[in-house]
């Protein structure tokens, strides 16, 4: 796939989730000689105003060398692989919690988070220990 097509179904993807009302968020990859592709992948997302995570990050927080977070040129290691999670959960975190403190309890459960209610009919809110 050119960079042309990659930049185009990126614009196709962001125009899909804008529509519905979802936000997107791209990951950048961190895999060894695909340069090319990160740098595609940021410039379109800064473009867009897409939010991204620079998974390079997740490395030079790490403090691990590269060689001990990969099996081969592409492949993460399990350790990589619990950083990149930690990551993600570190990013939603900071957008999810903060727009559910501004949820009244009359828009409880809003669209996409689980909740049930309970025996006296008190919604209750199920959210994962990662949040």
């Amino acid at each position: 796939m050119t960079a042309d097509e990659r930049e185009e179904v990126l614009v196709r993807i962001f125009e899909l989730t804008e529509s519905r009302g979802i936000e997107l968020v791209v990951l950048i990859p961190v895999y060894r000689g695909f340069h090319d592709h990160r740098d595609l992948l940021a410039e379109v997302s800064v473009r867009l105003e897409i939010d991204c995570l620079d998974l390079e990050t997740v490395i030079e927080r790490s403090h691990t060398s590269r060689k001990d977070l990969f099996l081969d040129e592409v492949h993460p290691t399990a350790k990589m692989h619990r950083f990149i999670g930690e990551e993600i959960c570190r990013y939603l975190r900071s957008r999810v919690l903060p727009s559910l403190t501004r949820i009244r309890p009359a828009e409880w459960p809003p669209q996409g988070v689980a909740g049930a209610q309970d025996s006296s009919g008190k919604m209750v809110r199920y959210l994962s220990k990662f949040f």
